[in-house]
């Protein structure tokens, strides 16, 4: 039985990086729809590729860093080197996560400050596309918990669950609007080579079909203005 368990844990745990990970890519994709600014495609690109480095790294160090695997879950006395190898991969994990979070939510707050808009609106746009910071609290208030004796295991199981469900909010809540509104916005669908092109990829970009704003500075206003009025 407690080798079943294990196994649905190590499983969890798995599910739970990847998880988070994509949240992150899709946050990172996001901006390059509704932030097409050459300096915003650049910064995403680097960041893409931090993300999906530490992504890798998490996936396949975690397994690993215990040899066989299956130690994870036979509840035997492991050696001390070992034991300190995995606490490293477990810290490293919580920092990449965090570190990640922070700089991801971090990118778009230049772009957000300079909207020509009324502040009113302004500080609502700023408030959606800031969300994510408090998946970034639970992260640090996680992190605190999983190295002290004495927390509780219910709560910390509860800031688990918590971090990825705010991190898919914060991704969806910007893209709502035409939910409500569909006969006057439009998804266009574009290709991976559009992605990473030098172009602004229009995937997933909410476009007025009676507007013909160009993707500059402006449009960039627009489609923020869009998605969250």
């Amino acid at each position: 039985m407690l080798a079943y368990v294990g196994k649905l844990s190590f499983a969890s745990i798995m599910l739970w990086y990847g998880s988070c990970y994509l949240c992150k890519i899709s946050v990172l994709l996001l901006y390059r729809d509704i932030f097409p600014t050459r300096n915003m495609l650049v910064l995403t690109k680097i960041v893409c590729v931090l993300t999906f480095a530490c992504a890798v790294a998490v996936l396949v160090g975690t397994p690993l860093v215990l040899n066989p695997v299956s130690k994870r879950w036979t509840h035997g006395k492991l050696p001390p080197a070992e034991i300190t190898n995995a606490t490293r991969m477990a810290i490293f994990g919580d920092v990449a996560t965090l570190s990640t979070d922070i700089l991801i939510f971090s990118l778009p707050l230049k772009s957000l400050f300079n909207l020509r808009v009324k502040w009113p609106k302004k500080v609502g746009i700023i408030s959606t596309f800031t969300l994510g910071f408090l998946a970034c609290i639970i992260a640090l208030v996680r992190t605190g918990l999983d190295y002290t004796p004495d927390s509780s295991k219910e709560f910390e199981c509860v800031m688990n669950g918590l971090e990825p469900s705010i991190a898919i909010i914060a991704v969806c809540v910007p893209t709502l609007r035409p939910l409500l509104y569909r006969k006057r916005y439009t998804y266009k669908v574009t290709t991976i080579k559009e992605i990473f092109s030098t172009k602004p990829s229009t995937c997933r970009t909410l476009v007025n079909p009676e507007s013909t704003v160009d993707k500059t500075e402006d449009a960039s206003t627009t489609k923020v203005d869009d998605a969250v009025r």
